[in-house]
């Protein structure tokens, strides 16, 4: 057996199971263009009070919520609303234009909407501690491998001792 083509496989597997897995979560999560299932959002709505001249917030309306599994935000007084593929602006612009129309508001209120945590992410494979890691905007595959201890090389050491063997032979 060759163990400098073993050498090429071990290498190779672990930095594919972590592409792998990076590509399909991780990636699309990094480029921020919309709100992955499990993302945990805070949205907040103030009004304008022409008759006091001051803002008023609206927490009956406002407060932290989790994305459902089909791209899906329920809040009070308007239900479900989609964020299949918006961003944080403009999702508070169609929570913003929903409000106006059921409350019948002659303005928009002011509403924001901030990202508290994204779902996490899991490293597997031959690495010293795979599992589940806290996700942030700008993580790098590379980052999540490190996070998960980098890959454990094993196969060195094994190939170190049977290459040892053979010469002692």
């Amino acid at each position: 057996m060759h163990f400098s083509h073993l050498n090429a496989l071990m290498v190779r597997v672990p930095a594919l199971v972590i592409a792998g897995m990076l590509s399909t979560g991780v990636a699309q999560a990094a480029d921020i263009q919309d709100l992955p299932p499990h993302t945990k959002i805070r949205v907040t709505v103030v009004h304008w009070n022409a008759s006091s001249g001051t803002y008023e917030r609206w927490d009956a309306l406002g407060g932290d919520y989790d994305v459902a599994a089909d791209r899906t935000v329920f809040l009070p007084v308007i239900g479900k609303i989609s964020v299949d593929g918006v961003d944080t602006t403009k999702l508070s612009t169609d929570i913003a234009n929903a409000l106006q129309a059921k409350v019948g508001l002659v303005q928009p209120p002011e509403t924001t909407v901030a990202i508290l945590a994204y779902p996490p992410i899991y490293v597997v494979g031959d690495v010293k501690s795979p599992g589940e890691y806290k996700f942030s905007e700008g993580l790098t595959t590379l980052q999540a491998f490190a996070m998960g201890g980098g890959e454990l090389r094993a196969w060195r050491v094994l190939a170190m001792a049977v290459s040892r063997q053979s010469t002692e032979r």
